[in-house]
């Protein structure tokens, strides 16, 4: 009788370990096919216009600071420029979808911005 018990509770374990396992799997299945919605590959601000391009779902709308609005083309790829205008603290929110982007202007602060920044010339010891 004991024998018996035993073999039902292996069954049950196994079935519970099988039933874990798939749970796991499907997981590690979802987790590895998610992926941003939103790709920046230039934010800068130079000559007066911010600039700012990237990637998302092909014709999908992106808005820029909740101002303005693009659509991206067939490919996902969008292209914002706009002369006069410089977010307050030279960052920029992207949406695409249920997506949010934020990306530093490079360009932005002016004259206190690390891309006009010359290099110091080292002092000798001595």
């Amino acid at each position: 009788m004991r024998f018996t018990g035993g073999v039902i509770a292996s069954a049950k374990a196994a079935t519970m370990t099988r039933n874990l396992l798939s749970v796991l799997l499907v997981l590690l299945a979802s987790a590895g096919t998610a992926q941003a919605e939103i790709r920046i590959t230039v934010s800068r601000f130079d000559h007066n216009q911010i600039e700012i391009e990237g990637q998302t779902a092909p014709n999908r709308t992106v808005t820029i600071d909740g101002k303005f609005n693009i659509q991206a083309d067939g490919g996902g790829y969008f292209d914002f420029k706009r002369a006069g205008y410089k977010p307050d603290d030279c960052m920029s929110d992207i949406t695409s979808g249920g997506d949010v982007y934020s990306a530093v202007i490079a360009g932005c602060f002016g004259e206190l911005s690390i891309e006009h920044q010359q290099p110091k010339t080292p002092v000798p010891p001595g």
